[in-house]
């Protein structure tokens, strides 16, 4: 006789993945100079393949850079995507605008969690928007972090997408409190962005260790079972798992 019991597993989303445009990834449109202010010239899509109807999924749209930029009109993206503009566009001052869409989610990249003692594993990309020509030098982005005074991770440019890798080199222990606060910069140019990241250490469940591992004893020969010898001594180095053992021969 046997019985069966059933379980339902939930696995937390992580905003791991980054919004992506749909194609084409360049889009080209004619304005009249004298078209009025408020029409759509056009509409961008994007996507993001985190948890559906979640914040790691849902996207907004914002303009980033204009070039060049128009003294008398501002171009203004709508939460629908459609890409506006307010004022009076001239063909003196520019005939050709280029305009950077941005879309973001609006997921928390800023805290993740490792577990201790792992080393090689990779819990965070950054992902950052360039409007330079794709895999040029003014394009690539390059990140230094600062906070890692255990010299546990490192933080390289994956070449293909630009993103910050972030990756475990060195095993991390639990510190007192749980959690490690890094900033991460990414820098293309004379002028950085940066994120804060809370990175909380989960901790595992590690043997305890004694305080003296040899011990040095006299006794007479001959003495009674159960004769008092040596008191020995260990401590758990463990913080949320139980910390109660015992002792055997």
């Amino acid at each position: 006789m046997d019985t069966r019991l059933g379980i339902d597993i939930s696995i937390l989303d992580i905003n791991d993945n980054p919004p992506r445009f749909h194609s084409p990834s360049d889009y080209e449109v004619i304005v009249r100079e004298d078209e009025a202010q408020g029409t759509t010239l056009l509409t961008v899509s994007a996507s993001d393949r985190d948890e559906p109807d979640s914040p790691n999924s849902t996207l907004s749209y914002e303009v980033g850079t204009v070039s060049p930029k128009p003294p008398d009109a501002e171009f203004v993206v709508e939460p629908s995507g459609n890409l506006t503009f307010k004022g009076c566009l001239k063909y003196e001052v520019g005939d050709t605008y280029t305009v950077l869409v941005v879309a973001k989610d609006h997921g928390d990249v800023g805290n993740l969690t490792v577990k201790e003692g792992q080393v090689g594993v990779v819990p965070l990309r950054l992902h950052v928007t360039d409007g330079d020509p794709q895999h040029t030098p003014a394009w690539n982005a390059v990140y230094t972090m600062e906070g890692d005074t255990g010299g546990n991770f490192k933080i390289e440019t994956d070449p293909n997408t630009n993103d910050g890798v972030l990756t475990v080199i060195k095993a991390t222990v639990r510190p007192v409190g749980g959690g490690l606060r890094h900033r991460h910069h990414s820098r293309d140019g004379p002028k950085p962005s940066s994120v804060v990241v809370n990175i909380d250490v989960e901790d595992c469940n590690d043997a305890p260790t004694f305080n003296v591992l040899v011990h040095k004893a006299m006794l007479e020969e001959n003495v009674d079972v159960g004769t008092y010898v040596q008191t020995v001594s260990a401590v758990d180095p463990d913080w949320s798992h139980a910390r109660k053992f015992v002792y055997v021969n």
